[in-house]
């Protein structure tokens, strides 16, 4: 964002700040392990909170879409069609001649332009 170069977008603050909290909940709750202190599985539960809120909403995402007649992109087909006797017909002519045709190439702007 700093250096205006690739692509930036809002799921990118929350996934680094989510990623940030994870990292912090994991290094607190070692600490917190490792150090004597009072109410120690507590607080390592609730260092881990975010991790383990995470790791539940992913797997009930998952839950989720595996038990859907679909699921998503899911790789197990429910019935089977024999296309071993399929006859494909096609009705058109090609041209003869070839055309030339550009290829799509997205605009460059300038600094100017791009900011208004």
């Amino acid at each position: 964002m700093l250096t205006r170069t690739g692509i930036f977008d809002i799921d990118d603050i929350f996934n680094n700040a989510l990623g940030a909290l994870i990292g912090y909940g994991a290094v607190m709750a070692v600490l917190s392990i490792i150090k004597p202190v009072k109410g120690k599985v507590l607080k390592t539960v609730g260092f881990l909170s975010p991790l383990i809120v995470t790791v539940a909403a992913f797997t009930g995402i998952f839950v989720c879409y595996s038990n859907k007649e679909f699921g998503n992109n899911s790789y197990a087909y429910n019935y089977k069609l024999d296309l071993k006797n399929t006859r494909i017909e096609l009705n058109i002519s090609l041209k003869d001649n070839k055309d030339l045709v550009p290829i799509y190439k997205a605009p460059t702007y300038s600094k100017d332009e791009a900011v208004s």
